[in-house]
């Protein structure tokens, strides 16, 4: 097995692990994570739990030091117009993660997410 992809498989396990003890799947789906090479994917009900695995993963940088890239970090809101929505945005932005935009749509390697309308 090449070193890197050893790697990030050994340093993704803790993460997934400590999150999908922290809070359940979503309907319909065995994890609340997707992993692919250097990506997490996150699928949460709330902001409270995209939060909450945000800090999961931020502590374990801590320990690793691999780090957040918050530049190619995306929250995509399922009612990103709606009050709901513009609520989310709204309390999102008094977090410490407020430099981790909120949209309505972002592509996964590739795959569009979100409210997609094309």
């Amino acid at each position: 097995m090449p070193l890197v992809p050893g790697f990030i498989q050994f340093c993704h396990h803790p993460i997934i692990y400590d999150i999908s003890n922290r809070f359940p799947a979503p309907p319909g789906t065995n994890t609340p994570i997707l992993a692919f090479a250097d990506d997490i994917l996150i699928l949460s009900s709330s902001l409270v739990l995209t939060k909450s695995g945000l800090d999961t993963i931020a502590d374990f940088s801590t320990l690793s030091g691999l780090e957040i890239n918050c530049k190619k970090t995306v929250i995509v809101h399922n009612r990103f117009h709606s009050r709901a929505g513009i609520a989310a945005r709204e309390a999102w932005a008094r977090t410490k993660w407020a430099t981790i935009p909120i949209a309505s749509e972002a592509k996964y390697l590739g795959v569009p997410l979100g409210a997609v309308s094309r």
